[in-house]
């Protein structure tokens, strides 16, 4: 099954991105900004906090739109295809593998690969965040698209790298209480 909406598409999300964060000084900078969202992925499984699985999964993939538009690549077809996804594997285990193909493609990125092997890389890992999602009963390209709705309403503090953190809303003490 694939996404049933078209509000999105990779090329969509770089240009906000490169609108909100400036232009990324190299692809190793936006694959370990990848691997910032792959940790807070990681760290959602660890704690159990199962309806983060697919917003964490939307935000590595959102990063690594940046990327597939540098590549030529449409990610969200790459989330859109489907794989024989194990059932049977533990969603930790999952994500542990997710994880392994994003140090792949960290590799292919710093070692100055190949095209062939970077989008080979980069679409391995889109659909491993695919296959995560469908494992969670969400489609990883519909948790995207949610969470561009969400990113497009934040402020954001540029980092200087191309990238960004948004900026946490702060409730006072009467909003608190409420």
């Amino acid at each position: 099954m694939s996404s049933t909406r078209n509000l999105e598409t990779t090329s969509s999300i770089a240009l906000w991105a490169e609108s909100a964060f400036g232009p990324a000084p190299s692809d190793a900078r936006l694959i370990a900004r990848a691997n910032e969202e792959m940790a807070e992925l990681l760290d959602a499984v660890a704690n159990a906090r199962f309806p983060d699985y697919p917003i964490e999964a939307a935000d590595v993939t959102i990063v690594l739109c940046r990327y597939g538009q540098k590549l030529g690549i449409d990610v969200k077809a790459a989330a859109d295809s489907t794989r024989d996804a194990d059932p049977t594997n533990l969603l930790f285990r999952v994500a542990i593998d997710v994880n392994a193909a994003m140090s792949k493609l960290l590799r292919a990125v710093t070692a100055d690969a190949s095209y062939v092997v970077k989008a080979a890389a980069l679409i391995d890992l889109v659909a491993m965040l695919a296959d995560f999602c469908r494992l969670c009963g969400v489609e990883l390209w519909d948790a995207v698209e949610d969470k561009m709705v969400v990113n497009h309403t934040r402020h954001w503090r540029q980092d200087g790298t191309g990238h960004g953190y948004h900026v946490r809303d702060v409730m006072t003490t009467e909003q608190q209480a409420h």
